[in-house]
């Protein structure tokens, strides 16, 4: 049996710390170099890799072990479209699958690189923006890919009107899965909103679940909405400030 080595990206230092089956990617590829396969291990990617990363792996066991490419080829290792993304690395969940009627399944896929990592890491933990992020991301991916029409997609306008998120306890860069359970759904001729709820799991354990109120508008009718809000919003500011800079009355010391 082989044993499993968990592949990190180079941000997750000190997750790797004091752990004998975890290495960085560049520590992996370092060591692969030098000291050659080893036919005993198996490499495993966790958190912190890009999809070339990943599929530098894919590539080193078809090469030297082909007979593992079978267990990895199970594993999520290609990003999810229509998050609204444009660079791949800002990308942090994998494709998704329908699991029920109102269910949906992904896992976690982050890049070392993404937006929400690239300025700020501490501790060996995944910091909770990459979790909301995460779930902002999910539902975006499954209105343009389940919820939406065909032709339609691509053309909504997103809105989120609440979010309640629990963070029960550290997310670390493992293997990630995202459940989504639709509860609610209301569509009208120009819009439809939902209520979901999301349940974050690492190794079997609920380590974070949210629940999202979302919808989606048509594209014209939204857009004339917030340029109305966005309008009222300036002229209060304005008004606002030219009330500041008039000049106050002075209040009279004499009294009778």
């Amino acid at each position: 049996m082989k044993n499993i080595l968990l592949i990190v990206g180079d941000r997750f230092q000190s997750f790797r710390a004091g752990k004998v089956n975890v290495q960085t990617y560049s520590e992996f590829l370092g060591s692969a170099a030098a000291q050659g396969w080893n036919k005993d291990v198996l490499p495993m990617p966790g958190q912190g890799l890009s999809e070339v990363e990943i599929a530098t792996i894919l590539a080193l066991h078809s090469e030297h072990d082909p007979d593992a490419l079978e267990v990895l080829a199970t594993l999520p290792n290609k990003k999810a479209e229509a998050t609204h993304k444009r660079h791949a690395r800002n990308i942090v969940i994998g494709e998704i699958k329908r699991s029920g009627k109102t269910c949906y399944d992904s896992s976690l896929l982050v890049d070392d690189d993404c937006a929400e990592m690239a300025d700020h890491n501490s501790g060996q933990h995944l910091q909770a923006m990459v979790l909301i992020e995460a779930c902002r991301q999910l539902l975006l991916a499954i209105a343009e890919t389940f919820l939406i029409e065909e032709g339609e997609r691509g053309h909504k306008y997103f809105v989120f009107n609440s979010l309640n998120i629990n963070f029960k306890t550290f997310a670390f860069p493992l293997p990630t899965d995202l459940r989504c359970r639709f509860v609610s759904e209301d569509r009208k001729l120009t819009s439809a909103s939902f209520v979901a709820e999301i349940d974050i799991v690492q190794a079997g354990v609920s380590v974070s679940t949210a629940t999202i109120e979302y919808g989606f508008f048509s594209s014209e009718f939204l857009t004339r909405r917030e340029n109305s809000a966005a309008n009222k919003a300036t002229q209060r500011e304005l008004d606002r400030i030219i009330a500041a800079l008039e000049p106050q009355p002075l209040l009279s010391s004499i009294s009778n």
